[in-house]
């Protein structure tokens, strides 16, 4: 519903609903073997998540409460850090 060039959802700018959408098959635990795309510039872009890098994407509870537009994220989550560098479930941030 906004320009591909308008930021959404940012406390900045344009506010709208959350999208939601079903994976249709079977999949491991591990999201790297998700394949997830947006749109930049016309083309399709494959979003990576490479294990001890800043997340590109995440899954998390439809509850969750993201980070305002730029903030960092282990600043809001301090333990996020040590998850990315050593998942575990006991390590919840």
């Amino acid at each position: 519903g906004v320009s591909t060039k308008t930021m959404v959802n940012t406390g900045a700018g344009a506010s709208k609903a959350p999208v939601s959408f079903v994976l249709d098959g079977t999949f491991e635990r591990d999201a790297n073997n998700i394949v997830v795309q947006v749109e930049k510039e016309g083309e399709l872009v494959e979003i990576t998540a490479e294990r001890g890098r800043v997340a590109s994407k995440i899954a998390v509870s439809p509850n969750y409460e993201w980070c305002t537009e730029k903030q960092d994220i282990v600043d809001k989550y301090p333990n996020f850090s040590k998850y990315v560098s050593e998942p575990s479930f006991d390590i919840w941030w």
